[in-house]
C-alpha cells in the first residue's frame, strides 16, 4: 500500500512538473510576442477551457450538444406520441 501511495505521488509530482514547464513555455512565448497586457491572462492557465475539458475542448463541447440533442428529439417524439395517442382514443369514442 505504501509503495502504491509513493507511485502515485511520484507520477502527481511529474505530471506536474511537466504541466508547469508547458505552461512556463507559453507565458515565456506569449511574452516574447504580444504586449505586457496580454501577459496577465496566461497566468489563468489553470482554469483554461483545456484544463477543465482535456486537450480537445471542441469535442467534448459536441460531444454535450449530441447528447442534449439526443435527449431533447427523445422527449419530443415521447410527447407527440401521447398527444397522438390520446387523439386517437378520442376518435375511438366518437366514433363508438
Amino acid at each position: 500500500m505504501e509503495l502504491q501511495h509513493r507511485r502515485d505521488s511520484a507520477a502527481v509530482s511529474a505530471a506536474t512538473a511537466e504541466c508547469d514547464e508547458k505552461n512556463d513555455k507559453k507565458k515565456k512565448r506569449r511574452s516574447d510576442s504580444t504586449t505586457s497586457a496580454s501577459t496577465s491572462t496566461s497566468s489563468s492557465d489553470c482554469c483554461s477551457l483545456r484544463s477543465a475539458c482535456g486537450p480537445r475542448p471542441l469535442e467534448a463541447a459536441v460531444a454535450v450538444a449530441v447528447v442534449l440533442a439526443v435527449w431533447a428529439l427523445l422527449l419530443v417524439g415521447i410527447n407527440g406520441h401521447k398527444r397522438v395517442s390520446m387523439k386517437e382514443k378520442k376518435v375511438r369514442e366518437v366514433l363508438e
